[in-house]
């Protein structure tokens, strides 16, 4: 987003209710955060988030523009209106009536090349999530409650072909600590995850189509 102010004022980048930029913490302040936050929210994939990751006033040889930016990290579930979200943006938290713009750097597509929601169902109706559970099951472990992840992996790029895809990692008993300070894995989950795989690896390429169609076959 950015906003052009004429020279000398001090407007507000944000007025918008619900987003409230905040001056940085300490590295432990926010390391505490984070995992209080992590602790605290259980499948925040299902939820609309904003953050403001940066905010800073352009400068030219020296002197303060007058023009200010602000940068977003939105994420949204693959259910939400994006049109009704961006709809919002342009009146509420960048409306052009307070010379104010906004543009997407990046934008992941809510539906694929087909036009369905870009979602993989994770229950009985998908033939390989039955799979996956069988699968874990035989190396003697058990699936958690499935969750949209918030972020993003490679798993989106064949979902956008229509392809089924799941997020899975063999890691029990083990906190959850993405990209954080002093995360591991325990040797033993470790070595128990390879058996994991091996069994998942097992299950799908011996799996017999009950259709017996050559798409089904090309998805695994």
């Amino acid at each position: 987003m950015k906003c052009a102010s004429p020279c000398g004022t001090s407007r507000p980048l944000i007025a918008s209710p619900g987003i409230h930029p905040r001056s940085q913490p300490s590295a432990s302040a926010a390391h505490e955060e984070r995992s209080a936050e992590k602790a605290e929210r259980p499948g925040c994939g299902r939820r609309s988030s904003a953050r403001c990751w940066r905010r800073h006033r352009r400068r030219r040889r020296g002197l303060a523009s007058p023009c200010k930016e602000c940068r977003l990290d939105i994420r949204v579930p693959p259910n939400a209106d994006i049109e009704a979200l961006e709809k919002r943006i342009a009146e509420e938290w960048a409306p052009s009536s307070r010379n104010m713009t906004f543009m997407f750097k990046q934008k992941t597509p809510a539906r694929d090349m087909y036009g369905k929601p870009i979602v993989t169902a994770a229950d009985s109706s998908n033939p390989w999530w039955t799979l996956l559970e069988e699968a874990v099951k035989k190396a003697n472990g058990k699936l958690s409650k499935p969750e949209i992840f918030p972020a993003s992996t490679d798993a989106r790029y064949f979902r956008e072909l229509g392809l089924p895809a799941f997020g899975f990692s063999p890691m029990a008993n083990t906190p959850v600590l993405l990209h954080d300070h002093n995360e591991f894995l325990k040797r033993d989950e470790y070595l128990k995850g390879i058996e994991v795989f091996e069994s998942i690896i097992k299950t799908f390429a011996s799996y017999k189509d009950q259709y017996k169609d050559d798409e089904s076959c090309a998805e695994l």
